[in-house]
């Protein structure tokens, strides 16, 4: 069996929200726990966000919203990270 590398950060965002579900990265995720968990935290951080737009209106700029997607990316991927090495 091969062993396939994990997508980075970005190919899962797209995969996430392409609606892509014949192509190799779509086996992988699904063969894959962590990248799996992974696209999980990246549609319930998007569902947040469409969430905070409907609860403030305007209020919430495009700005802040693409701020508020790239803290929790990051913090998704870093979590993911720490438990992928064990630490």
């Amino acid at each position: 069996m091969s062993v396939v590398a994990c997508p980075t950060p970005d190919e899962l965002e797209r995969f996430a929200f392409a609606g892509i579900t014949t192509d190799p990265l779509a086996v992988h995720v699904a063969s894959c726990g962590h990248c799996r968990k992974r696209v999980e935290r990246l549609r319930a951080d998007h569902e947040l966000i469409a969430e905070l737009k409907a609860a403030s209106g305007a209020a919430v700029t495009d700005r802040t919203r693409r701020r508020l997607l790239a803290i929790c990316r990051k913090a998704a991927f870093d979590a993911a990270g720490s438990a992928r090495s064990g630490s």
